[in-house]
């Protein structure tokens, strides 16, 4: 937690504390200096590390180091609050988010930057990627004219509020998670524009020339979808046509 004078007391386990030692604590301990005259204005922690914004804008973690999550560097592990490199000229940090084994902040102009392990796509930073980054790295872009306000990042994905109050995604989608509609894949960048092929399958079924068919799809490609945000387009024999709402195709075959 922050202190009303700036400063971090934390508890919990091993080097997550940030007071210069490996020891858990149960009770809240002051962490080490932030510098001279530095104080934390925001923080957030990771499964095991901890990231805070300074009073100017620079980022300060501590803990574990593996997969660069600390952003110094390298992979080692800190005991004490240690700045990570640079987020680019002139940059600061506004808001911070930090994963498992990643962080990602938004920047003093919108942009997004982030560190750490980069599996899954989750850290955004170029198409297929899943390097490692143990120093800050500009994320791909959020869209024309769009800036990021707000970040929250996840286990195995990243999530960023942009200045016009949509939402985009990245990473892992595994049960859903990036929001586009499918599941159980990868999206390696923000998403700005996003379209998918998904196959429903094959079904064989008997059909009478110049009598109605009728078949229902299912699937979790149609499942809790918001159709006002989601158009499909299903290829259908002539005289068929597929219905969204419902689910079916229906009509009259011509051959």
């Amino acid at each position: 937690v922050i202190l009303d004078n700036g400063s971090v007391s934390c508890w919990g386990n091993r080097e997550q504390m940030g007071n210069g030692n490996a020891a858990g604590s149960t009770i809240p301990t002051l962490t080490s200096s932030f510098g001279s005259g530095r104080t934390a204005v925001a923080i957030s922690a990771g499964e095991a590390h901890t990231c805070v914004i300074l009073d100017n804008g620079s980022v300060s973690c501590w803990g574990h180091g593996g997969s660069g999550r600390l952003g110094n560097g390298d992979m080692e592990q800190r005991l004490s609050p240690t700045l990570t490199n640079t987020l680019g000229h002139g940059r600061t940090a506004v808001e911070i988010s930090s994963g498992h084994s990643h962080t990602c902040a938004v920047l003093d102009n919108g942009s997004v930057s982030c560190w750490g392990s980069g599996t899954y796509g989750k850290l955004g930073i170029s198409d297929l990627s899943t390097n490692d980054m143990p120093t800050p790295q500009l994320i791909d872009s959020l869209g024309s004219g769009r800036n990021a306000s707000n970040i929250s990042a996840g286990t195995q994905h990243t999530c960023a509020l942009l200045d016009n109050g949509e939402i985009s995604c990245w990473g892992a989608d595994g049960n859903g998670r990036l929001g586009h509609g499918l599941i159980d894949g990868v999206r390696y960048q923000p998403a700005t524009h996003y379209s998918e092929m998904a196959s429903m399958g094959t079904v064989s079924s008997t059909a009478v020339e110049g009598l109605p068919i009728k078949y229902a799809v299912r699937g979790s490609l149609f499942d809790d979808i918001d159709y006002s945000q989601v158009s499909f387009h299903v290829d259908t024999p002539a005289g068929l046509v597929f219905n969204v709402a419902n689910h079916t195709i229906t009509g009259t075959p011509s051959y």
